[in-house]
């Protein structure tokens, strides 16, 4: 299992931290492990978000056109 933190998930995602935070609390953002204080992310749970994201955002624009 390889985790990531706050820092290295927002970098992959090439997104700030502070917006992966706000996602979170919208409930919208990757997958997150909490070890005492930490939040860490799964790499292959953040990869399998982003792809939805992605597949998402593919729809919307097949169903706009």
């Amino acid at each position: 299992m390889n985790l990531l933190t706050v820092a290295e998930a927002a970098e992959r995602c090439r997104v700030s931290p502070r917006l992966l935070r706000k996602l979170w609390s919208e409930d919208k953002g990757p997958p997150r492990l909490r070890i005492g204080q930490r939040v860490l992310v799964e790499a292959d749970a953040l990869n399998n978000w982003l792809a939805s994201r992605v597949e998402q955002r593919r729809t919307q624009i097949a169903t706009a056109a």
